[in-house]
C-alpha cells in the first residue's frame, strides 16, 4: 500500500478525498453561500479527470473540476488546491486563465452552444503562511475610472487553516480529512491524532478501514513536517492498536451473520450453535491479529521512508507478504538501530 513518499503528499491526499463527489458536496455545503447551494443540486456531482493546471504549476497547484446541475443547466464546480507555502498574489489570475481554458474547452465539444457554462471557482489554500481574497482589479493600480476595463469576478476562497474546528467537526470523512489537513503543521500536532482516528473509527467499516488507516497513516507521516517522528509513531502504534480490535469487531459480527445464514439454509440447529461458538473465537482471534498486522506493516514502512527518505520498492513488497507479527516487530526494532539502508537490507536478507 505504501510507496515512496510523494513529492508533495497533501495533494495526493486532497485528492484521493476530494475526488469523491460525496466529500466534495459536504464541502461545498459548508463553505457555499446559502444562495449558491439553493440553486446546485450538489447530489448531482460528477468527476471530469481532466486537469486545467499546466505542467509548470504542478508543484504549486493541483485541482477538480466536477459538472453539477443548476435549475436551469449544467455547468462545472472548480476547486483549485493551493499547497504552496508562501502567498500568491497573482491567484485571481491563475484563476482566470482555468476558467478561460474551461469555457474554449466547453465550446470546443459543444459546438452548437450559444451561451458559455456557469463555472462556480473555489480556492482550498492550504499553506502555511497567512492568505486573504483578493480580485483582479486588486491587482492593477492606476486612474480608478479605469478599472472598469479590468475583467473581474468572485470566488469562494477557504483558508483551511484559518477555520474553526467546530465547523469542521462532523460524521463523515471529509470532516475528518479537513481536521487532518487544518492542523497537520502544527508542533503539537501528535496530539490531535486521537480525535481524528476516533473519526475515522466511525466512518469506515471493517472491510475498508485497514486501507483507510493506511491512506490517513501514510498522509500524517509524510505530512507532519514540524512534528517529532518518533512521537507521530508511537502516536499511531498507540491509537492503530485500539483501532484494529473494533474495526476486527465488526469483521466478526459480519462473518457471523454470513454464518446465520448458511445456517438457516441448511435447516441445522446444532451446525449452527457450534459455527456461531467458532466464528466467535476464530474470528475475533484472526481479525484482531490481521488487523494488528497491517497497522504494523503499514507503520513499518512508513518509518523507513521517515528515516532514510525512501524506500525501495522491491523491499516494500516484500515486507507486505510478511504477515508474522513478531517478525514484523523485529523488524521495527531493526529500523531504529540501523544506520542505513544497506544495513537494514542485511537484516531483512538474514
Amino acid at each position: 500500500m505504501s510507496k515512496l513518499i510523494p513529492k508533495n503528499p497533501h495533494d495526493e491526499f486532497f485528492k484521493a478525498v476530494f475526488g469523491k463527489p460525496k466529500n466534495t458536496a459536504e464541502f461545498l455545503r459548508k463553505f457555499l453561500p446559502d444562495e449558491v447551494t439553493a440553486v446546485l443540486n450538489l447530489n448531482s456531482l460528477k468527476p471530469v479527470k481532466d486537469s486545467l493546471v499546466g505542467k509548470e504549476l504542478k508543484s504549486y497547484y493541483s485541482d477538480l473540476l466536477f459538472t453539477v446541475e443548476s435549475q436551469k443547466g449544467i455547468g462545472y464546480v472548480y476547486i483549485l488546491f493551493e499547497h504552496k507555502s508562501y502567498k500568491d498574489r497573482l491567484l485571481p489570475l491563475q484563476l482566470l486563465r482555468y476558467m478561460v481554458r474551461l469555457y474554449d474547452r466547453h465550446l470546443r465539444t459543444h459546438k452548437d452552444a450559444r451561451h458559455l457554462p456557469f463555472v462556480v471557482p473555489v480556492v482550498f489554500y492550504h499553506g502555511r503562511q497567512q492568505s486573504e481574497y483578493r480580485t483582479l482589479k486588486v491587482l492593477f493600480s492606476g486612474e480608478e475610472v479605469l478599472l472598469r476595463y479590468v475583467p473581474d469576478f468572485e470566488y469562494d476562497f477557504v483558508n483551511i487553516t484559518q477555520e474553526d474546528d467546530a465547523k469542521l467537526r462532523g460524521q463523515g470523512e471529509i470532516n475528518a480529512a479537513m481536521l487532518l489537513m487544518k492542523h497537520i503543521f502544527d508542533p503539537d500536532f501528535p496530539a490531535r491524532v486521537p480525535e481524528i482516528v476516533e473519526l475515522l473509527s466511525r466512518i469506515y467499516d471493517a472491510r475498508t478501514g485497514i486501507e483507510a488507516m493506511g491512506l490517513y497513516f501514510e498522509y500524517i507521516m509524510a505530512g507532519a513536517v514540524n512534528a517529532d517522528p518518533d512521537e507521530l509513531l508511537k502516536t499511531l502504534n498507540e491509537q492503530g492498536g485500539k483501532i484494529m480490535p473494533s474495526l476486527a469487531k465488526k469483521l466478526y459480527d459480519e462473518g457471523l451473520e454470513d454464518g446465520r445464514q448458511e445456517g438457516r439454509q441448511e435447516g441445522r440447529q446444532e451446525g449452527r450453535q457450534e459455527g456461531r461458538r467458532e466464528g466467535r473465537r476464530e474470528g475475533r482471534q484472526e481479525g484482531r491479529q490481521e488487523g494488528k498486522i497491517e497497522a504494523t506493516k503499514i507503520l513499518l514502512i512508513d518509518m523507513i521512508e521517515v528515516k532514510f527518505g525512501s524506500i525501495e520498492p522491491g523491499l516494500a513488497a516484500k515486507i507486505q507478504t510478511i504477515n508474522d507479527l513478531d517478525t514484523l516487530q523485529r523488524l521495527r526494532d531493526a529500523v531504529k538501530k540501523s544506520d542505513s539502508m544497506e544495513a537494514l537490507l542485511k537484516i531483512l536478507d538474514a
